[in-house]
């Protein structure tokens, strides 16, 4: 049996955070008998059921609850949840709650530290090295671009290029970068190279198609301020553009489609409406339209 110290938890960060701090409690528990609940959800009386009586034919019951945030009646369940001996417990939700949940007492609590942008792609490549699938920094940071930064996401896409290609692995990052997702690439780098090279009808047509294959619309915002941000190094700094060969052709290409003051009015549209996503006041595809608008 855990300490009581060790056996109340509350974690909070990221999904992949998460993932991998609870797999770690998991592994050091003896073979727990184990249930997941989600905070808005769940029945607080099946869960109390549960953390209060021994377990029948494991040394130990874990119960683990996402959205701890969002448990009605938090107060009195976190002062019940704490008195319970028979079961770890543990609690997870987004870094933003640890206001909300800190501030009780009898649970250990972790909180993810804040990454560089660096640090969040040393990581990608990391957890691709691992699987001994090729993967250098450049790769790496297009990986972290596709899948929003969402480590729990690229870990899932490794796996399955560990199954799939587990007796013919790819051979360079560059490979390796062609085979994930490939068609989704494909689509949001083609609205993406429509958007550069200022062709608004294949924008409309892709991006329709992009949303109604149900793809993440504030991936696409993130990638193509990325690539506008490229094109306007271009046209200020170039020695400033470190990117392959083939990437920085095609950035020149497009950047001859445009004025630099028409990239300055861009970049402060692209500030404006991250500001806006972020804050509730337009939703992501709205932003991506209204800056094909004013393409």
């Amino acid at each position: 049996m855990t300490s009581d110290h060790d056996s109340k938890l509350i974690i909070l960060g990221t999904a992949g955070f998460i993932d991998a701090e609870t797999e770690k409690i998991r592994a050091s528990l003896d073979d727990p008998e184990d249930t997941v609940w989600f905070g808005d959800e769940m029945d607080l009386s099946d869960f109390f059921s549960f953390v209060s009586s021994p377990s029948l034919f494991n040394p130990i019951k874990l119960a683990i609850v996402h959205n701890a945030d969002k448990i009605k009646e938090l107060e009195a369940f976190m002062n019940q949840a704490h008195r319970c001996p028979e079961a770890v417990i543990v609690l997870t939700a987004a870094a933003d709650a640890e206001k909300k949940l800190g501030a009780f007492q009898g649970f250990r609590l972790t909180v993810e530290k804040k990454k560089s942008r660096r640090d969040s792609v040393m990581e990608v490549k990391n957890e691709f090295e691992k699987h001994e699938l090729p993967c250098d920094y450049g790769a790496a940071d297009e990986i972290y671009d596709i899948f929003g930064g969402d480590i729990k996401q690229i870990r899932s896409e490794i796996d399955k290029l560990s199954i799939y290609y587990a007796y013919k692995k790819p051979s360079s990052p560059d490979e390796m970068l062609k085979l994930i997702t490939a068609e989704k690439q494909e689509n949001i780098f083609a609205f993406i190279d429509s958007f550069a090279s200022r062709d608004r009808k294949s924008c409309v047509r892709i991006l329709d198609s992009l949303i109604k294959g149900g793809e993440a619309v504030t991936i696409i915002f993130v990638l193509l301020a990325r690539r506008m941000k490229q094109i306007y190094l271009q046209k200020k700094v170039p020695s400033a553009l470190q990117e392959r060969m083939f990437i920085v052709n095609k950035i020149k290409s497009d950047a001859a489609k445009w004025k630099p003051s028409e990239l300055a009015v861009l970049a402060g549209q692209f500030a404006e409406l991250d500001y806006k996503i972020k804050t509730g006041q337009i939703r992501d595809t709205d932003a991506v339209y209204t800056l094909i608008g004013h393409m």
